[in-house]
């Protein structure tokens, strides 16, 4: 017991000096039109300079912006006024609002900040960095930030070393947002997120953030795989592929997280984030391309005979659909037919063959096991609810002498 308050003790005095705050950081904005791209260019900077501050827990307005449009809350369109953002700060539970502004003069590039206490609505700093031209506007954002928390904060403000629940709703809405957007990188989201994890002071308001954690892995890993199979080109497939493989790594986020604080527990320390490596994902194995191109060549004619009956399907050609049914298969298929047929237009699902480039990994190993049987195989249709991407279904073919016809069908 001893030792181990000689551990905590040292890092209580250390923590009672230093900054701790929650923060939203809006997007720098531009002095003039000319500037917009720069500052678009510059804001994910502006909030990775600011979370390095010690104890600082940033949300970004992209963060905010991507919850309500996750809540689809009306507070999604219009919010972009610093008013409007100090009220959805407040009830993030933010201390801090942070607004900035870039402007050119001459060649010069000068970026301003302003930090608002967020409870009385007033400015509590303001500072400035400069830059000799556009190439040095990454030293000036630093230079501000530097320069704002440099006195650090008022004790009226530290708070506790972490996001709010709500907070952290907002940074996983945030992190969900930069993973499926094509052309977003999502490295330093991942880090915000699974930094406060480590770094939430107490296991009470650590456990709902993990189980919120858990839920948005699984959640955010089956949108990235509907994403992909909808998929209307192999390069955006290829993008939501490596959304999926990089929730299989927020997956040993979460895992290492849960050991990392049992670990501090049964020692008597605080967590530390140091076992973390944030090493890029494991990419999914592919299997054989060479194989995948086999089972495609080889069930051509038999995708042929799946897209007519489904074809005749969407039609409500009920007898024609029952025609391309194995003999002993029919009576089946014309007993579920009516009422899988009410069903799916009631919940507005529609089907259309699952392209080449869509097939997942997992979808491409099924298909290449297909390959053992050459009287046997089975292709795959897209389920849209209405009209988004829903889930893979497999139809089941067999070869009757030198016909194939359905053995199953959705």
């Amino acid at each position: 017991m001893r030792r181990a308050l000689l551990v905590i003790v040292p890092w209580l005095l250390l923590s009672q000096g230093a900054m701790a705050a929650q923060i939203v950081c809006l997007d720098m904005k531009p002095a003039t039109a000319g500037e917009a791209s720069l500052a678009a260019s510059l804001t994910p900077i502006l909030v990775a300079e600011v979370g390095r501050r010690d104890g600082m827990s940033v949300v970004s307005q992209d963060d905010v912006r991507a919850l309500l449009e996750l809540e689809q809350t009306k507070q999604a369109v219009g919010c972009d006024d610093v008013s409007c953002m100090a009220d959805m700060a407040g009830s993030l539970g933010a201390e801090l609002l942070l607004s900035s502004t870039v402007s050119q003069v001459g060649k010069s590039i000068v970026v301003t900040l302003s930090l608002l206490d967020v409870d009385k609505a007033r400015v509590i700093k303001r500072s400035k960095g400069t830059a000799r031209d556009k190439s040095g506007a990454q030293d000036a954002v630093t230079e501000a930030v530097l320069d704002v928390f440099r006195s650090g904060l008022p004790d009226e403000l530290k708070g506790p070393a972490s996001l709010s629940r709500r907070g952290f709703q907002a940074a996983l809405a945030g992190l969900r947002k930069s993973i499926l957007t094509p052309g977003s990188d999502p490295r330093s989201s991942r880090r915000r997120v699974v930094l406060d994890l480590v770094n939430t002071e107490l296991d009470y308001d650590a456990t709902p953030k993990l189980e919120m954690f858990d839920l948005e892995i699984r959640r955010g890993w089956g949108e990235a795989e509907r994403l992909a199979l909808g998929a209307k080109t192999k390069e955006l497939f290829e993008h939501y592929l490596r959304g999926m493989e990089t929730y299989s790594a927020l997956r040993h986020d979460h895992g290492r997280v849960v050991e990392i604080r049992a670990r501090a527990r049964e020692r008597g320390i605080v967590p530390s984030s140091r076992p973390l490596r944030f090493e890029d994902p494991e990419p999914y194995d592919r299997h054989s391309e060479q194989a995948f191109v086999r089972y495609w060549k080889a069930g051509l004619a038999a995708r042929k005979v799946a897209e007519k009956a489904l074809a005749a399907y969407d039609r409500g050609q009920r007898d024609r659909f029952l025609s391309f049914f194995v003999e002993d298969r029919r009576r089946t298929a014309e007993n579920s037919y009516d009422s899988n047929k009410r069903y799916d237009e009631r919940n507005q699902y529609s089907y259309r063959m699952l392209p080449q480039h869509a097939h997942t990994p997992q979808l491409r190993e099924r298909c290449i096991d297909t390959l053992e049987k050459s009287d046997q195989t089975t292709v795959y249709v897209l389920r849209n609810r209405k009209g988004e991407p829903y889930e893979a279904r497999s139809v089941r073919l067999k070869k009757v002498g030198k016909t194939w016809v359905i053995d199953s069908f959705i």
